[in-house]
């Protein structure tokens, strides 16, 4: 009788710590926080994207750039609403939508040096502390990943 408590106990806990994530909006199933991406080149952090809930979908914004003159920088190749518009603010991951495999697909991502838009995926790992964000051209084989990391 005592181990049906201890179990129930341990269920009613479990139950209250998923609940307490799902309310948070930023668990390891939810895309939503601050990421921070690297610069494929050098490897160092470049910028800091907030992803955030759009209806169904999900959308990015850069909120944080590293170098201050790329604050102001127009995107003078994009070729969208976007054109001209500063890299601090501007929306670069648009319409994710959860895709039924735990990942969120259906979106696009442009490249802000050179004005190019690809279709997007992302699917979370490393206990959701870890970004996978893939940009390709017609078919996800055409394409490449960038991982991009949760700020605490």
């Amino acid at each position: 009788m005592a181990r049906h408590g201890w179990l129930s106990l341990a269920l009613a806990a479990c139950a209250v710590a998923v609940a307490a994530v799902a309310q948070s909006g930023e668990g390891p199933s939810d895309p939503t926080g601050i990421w921070q991406i690297f610069d494929d080149q050098s490897g160092q952090q470049a910028a800091a994207i907030r992803i955030y809930p759009v209806g169904a979908a999900f959308n990015g914004r850069i909120v944080r750039v590293m170098q201050a003159t790329d604050a102001a920088r127009p995107c003078a190749p994009c070729k969208d609403d976007r054109h001209n518009q500063p890299l601090l603010g501007l929306e670069i991951l648009r319409g994710l939508r959860p895709d039924g495999a735990g990942g969120w697909s259906g979106g696009t991502i442009v490249d802000p040096d050179t004005g190019n838009i690809y279709s997007a995926t992302a699917k979370l790992d490393g206990g959701g502390g870890k970004l996978i964000v893939r940009g390709y051209l017609l078919i996800s084989l055409l394409g490449r990943n960038q991982i991009w990391l949760r700020e605490p």
